[in-house]
């Protein structure tokens, strides 16, 4: 992980964080780490908005690790001026900033990408400069997650059925799930939420014991999940749209564990 301003002939300098010569290491463990992509990216979109003026002025790789991706095409068309950069350091380039003649927009590049590397290492500002750090950090923080709209959720699920709402805790994913649900969908829907106990029979379906009055005081009969249920409600009532949230979807990974287990 390195700051770097790569000079030019004929434009300003380009400020970028980059893949050290040294690959990943030693920052392997900082560069893998999904808070760090994000908050790369929102400072990025931090700048853009800020700055921009309706314009692109800097960007953000996804994710910084994979360094066998090239920079995008459409961002090399879009900064002209430093393809020999992009052409020798764009698998490794992971943020870049191009100065738009702004003054006020380069000192705040600069500061928040060196303000964050060290950061990432343990380093903090003298307290003398700690308050116009907590200043800028808490500007970009404000871009850390995508802000979206009810409306526009609604029109992604039109389009593809289905949405994904990522965030911090608080941040109101399930408020406004549970918003669509009870208005947009009229209370037709469900709503479930995993937990690390989440098994293939809760959510798809399987089989459960059932009380009997004789033998052994049970059996084993099929019984839907979650999964199952919802589909035959849907399915009971064609004309009428259908919404299955599912809250802390994160721990898929419990399920699969647990198919895994169920299959063999």
């Amino acid at each position: 992980m390195s700051f770097v301003i790569f000079p030019v002939p004929d434009a300003p300098s380009l400020i970028a964080m980059v893949i050290g010569t040294q690959g990943l290491s030693p920052d392997e463990e900082i560069l893998g780490r999904p808070g760090h992509g994000r908050k790369v990216a929102a400072i990025c979109n931090w700048l853009n908005k800020k700055y921009g003026n309706g314009k692109m002025v800097a960007w953000a790789k996804q994710d910084p690790v994979r360094i066998d991706l090239d920079i995008p095409d459409n961002i090399k068309r879009l900064f002209p001026e430093y393809q020999s950069i992009f052409e020798r350091y764009g698998r490794v380039l992971y943020g870049i900033f191009v100065p738009n003649g702004d003054t006020k927009a380069t000192t705040s590049a600069l500061k928040a990408f060196m303000d964050l590397m060290f950061e990432e290492r343990g380093i903090y500002p003298l307290k003398s400069f700690a308050s116009e750090w907590e200043e800028i950090r808490s500007e970009y923080f404000s871009h850390l997650m995508p802000d979206i709209s009810l409306e526009k959720v609604q029109e992604i699920l039109q389009e593809r059925r289905f949405v994904v709402l990522q965030g911090p805790p608080g941040t109101g994913k399930t408020r406004l799930a549970l918003q669509i649900l009870n208005n947009t969908y009229k209370g037709k829907g469900k709503s479930i939420q995993f937990h690390p106990n989440t098994t293939y029979e809760n959510f798809i379906g399987g089989l459960a014991p059932e009380k009997t009055t004789d033998g052994m005081g049970f059996r084993f009969t099929p019984q839907m999940g979650h999964l199952m249920t919802a589909a035959k409600e849907a399915i009971e009532n064609p004309n009428e749209p259908y919404l299955l949230h599912i809250d802390e979807i994160n721990r898929l990974i419990w399920l699969r564990f647990s198919e895994k287990q169920f299959s063999s």
